[in-house]
């Protein structure tokens, strides 16, 4: 990334499938001194550019990219001398709420290992098992989605009011493309709900 001009303060926007790539990717923006910010790698062109306008990133990292970015694992540095520098915000998350219109919501924290987020949460209310394997099931573009499957099986809810998405009318939202089709929506519920 530091070979595509990106530095101190800049952001890396990933346009990436959960994979390996889009981890790497992660840790050469804090690296840098960036910013990683996920952003979908699905959404069709006329929406992505709006995401990216807003975004500003100094590198997009894409599909096209992912050969690169493996081929780096066999890359040779060299002696290069790289300051140690520390990204501004921890991560940025791309969203367009209730409005429709896309921002950006960057991580007040900078990039710098905590303790606190290194600890499983259900260690709050009773020990856990170490070493941990946590299985990241939803896209990682999206803090919530996944978060919500891994604190399902930290608590152990009793119960869960749970239910498939369905437009809300008179909201912008309502009027975007559906692109989930009804069966996965369905499956997606049903693993939620197997959980609980």
């Amino acid at each position: 990334l530091a070979g595509r001009g990106v530095g101190l303060g800049d952001r890396v926007a990933i346009a990436l499938r959960n994979s390996p790539e889009l981890v790497v990717t992660v840790f050469a923006a804090w690296k840098a001194g960036a910013t990683p910010i996920p952003v979908r790698w699905d959404l069709p062109d006329w929406e992505r550019q709006r995401v990216l306008d807003v975004v500003d990133p100094k590198v997009l990292v894409g599909a096209d990219d992912r050969a690169w970015v493996a081929a780096t694992a066999d890359a040779d540095p060299g002696p290069v001398e790289r300051p140690e520098v520390v990204a501004p915000h921890l991560h940025g998350i791309c969203s367009s709420g209730s409005t429709g219109t896309p921002k950006v919501i960057l991580s007040a924290v900078p990039a710098v290992f905590n303790p606190l987020y290194a600890n499983p949460m259900i260690e709050r209310w009773r020990p856990a098992p170490r070493p941990q394997t946590i299985l990241v099931l939803a896209p990682m573009y999206h803090v919530n989605a996944f978060a919500t499957i891994k604190l399902v099986d930290d608590v152990g809810f009793d119960q869960s009011f749970s239910f498939l998405y369905s437009r809300r009318p008179g909201t912008p939202a309502a009027s975007f493309p559906d692109d989930v089709t009804q069966a996965e929506k369905q499956q997606r519920l049903e693993i939620l709900q197997a959980r609980i």
